[in-house]
């Protein structure tokens, strides 16, 4: 019995996500594709930290910086000059969805998170991209570049702050 344990413990570290990560920040470029092949790409910038704490912030084609600290959601868009905040249930934990996930190739990983399938694609044990379908089928499809893992980012990068002047939604 105690050798059946043992080998499922030295599978389980076998299969898993090869990289014990921590935090990441990354360019993204991020597209998304509907059932009419029509698309939309966003460009900008990501952090994100244990535990659950992300920072998306895009760049082009509009500016917007959207928040995740645990269930709560803070979208800033200041285009619009307004804040949106709501809780989620299942928030997006990118860290914990890469640390869930099993190996399929080398470079090809696979989690299951809420209600999602996510494939994660490496190179040289770097995040490389993200593939899943959203909550209304289109396809997303993130890729990163200039990906820094495990370094010391502030907690207070991830605290929100909202100009007066903006409206806010709950």
């Amino acid at each position: 019995m105690r050798y059946i344990l043992i080998l499922l413990f030295t599978c389980k570290l076998i299969l898993a996500f090869p990289i014990e990560l921590n935090s990441i920040s990354s360019d993204f470029t991020q597209s998304i594709i509907d059932d009419h092949n029509k698309s939309i790409t966003y460009i900008g910038k990501l952090w994100a930290k244990r535990p659950s704490m992300a920072h998306w912030s895009y760049k082009k084609p509009v500016q917007k910086e959207i928040y995740m600290n645990y269930s709560k959601v803070t979208i800033i868009e200041p285009d619009l000059e307004q804040v949106i905040q709501k809780e989620m249930r299942n928030g997006i934990d990118l860290i914990k969805i890469l640390a869930n996930s099993k190996e399929i190739s080398k470079e090809h990983y696979l989690a299951r998170y809420g209600e999602k399938e996510y494939h994660i694609y490496l190179d040289d044990k770097r995040l490389k991209s993200l593939h899943y379908r959203d909550d209304f089928d289109n396809k997303t499809v993130i890729n990163f570049t200039n990906v820094i893992q495990n370094s010391d980012i502030n907690d207070s990068f991830f605290e929100v702050v909202i100009p007066k002047d903006y409206d806010l939604i709950n």
